[in-house]
């Protein structure tokens, strides 16, 4: 096979397109900070915040080399007032959820796919194929799955799922909502029985 070769005029100088270089940030030492603060760092555009556990260990990488930062990072400790989870839906896009031990917050949002997005792996870093799982990360999933086991969720979820397959409910989100609201509702009427003296 022929090998094609690129056509320079003379006295065009053939570069090189160099990688580009993250620049990365790494949290050393810290005094008066709340454990569960959060540090938020930014350079330009790019924002880049994690819990400060997390950014002692971890460092935050900017898509920059260190050569062309030519202003002042921006940075803000952060601690959070409120916190909840939020399961996704496959169809629905709009949610309303409020937020643990606050019954006055609550926040809406929109969810969904972003127009003309890439899909390339943000440069904060992700966990590669085939990279070692950290030590605390094994201990958080045993944990999980000890708590799991104490509360009987997955055997709980597996039959909810198992009802949904049989049943096949037009509305299956409806359908377990009133498994869930039934067995609540046991729950109560159990613990509100009176005792015998």
């Amino acid at each position: 096979q022929a090998q094609q070769t690129a056509r320079h005029w003379p006295g065009q100088r053939r570069t090189l397109a160099k990688p580009l270089r993250l620049m990365e940030v790494l949290v050393t030492d810290f005094l008066g900070i709340p454990d569960d603060a959060i540090v938020s760092v930014r350079f330009g555009t790019t924002r880049r915040q994690a819990p400060m556990e997390t950014v002692s260990s971890h460092p935050l990488k900017f898509p920059s080399s260190l050569e062309a930062v030519c202003e002042p990072l921006k940075i803000d400790v952060l601690q959070p007032i409120a916190t909840t989870r939020l399961v996704l839906h496959p169809h629905e896009e709009q949610y309303s959820i409020g937020f643990e031990n606050s019954d006055d917050m609550c926040i809406g949002l929109n969810i969904k796919p972003a127009s003309g997005g890439s899909d390339r792996a943000d440069a904060g870093g992700s966990v590669r194929p085939g990279s070692a799982v950290p030590v605390k990360f094994q201990d958080a999933a045993a944990s999980a799955k000890d708590y799991l086991e104490a509360h009987g969720l997955l055997r709980y979820v597996q039959a909810m799922l198992h009802a949904v397959i049989q049943v096949k409910p037009k509305d299956p989100y409806a359908f377990m909502i009133e498994q869930l609201g039934a067995a609540q509702s046991k729950a109560r009427t159990v613990r509100s029985r009176p005792t015998s003296a």
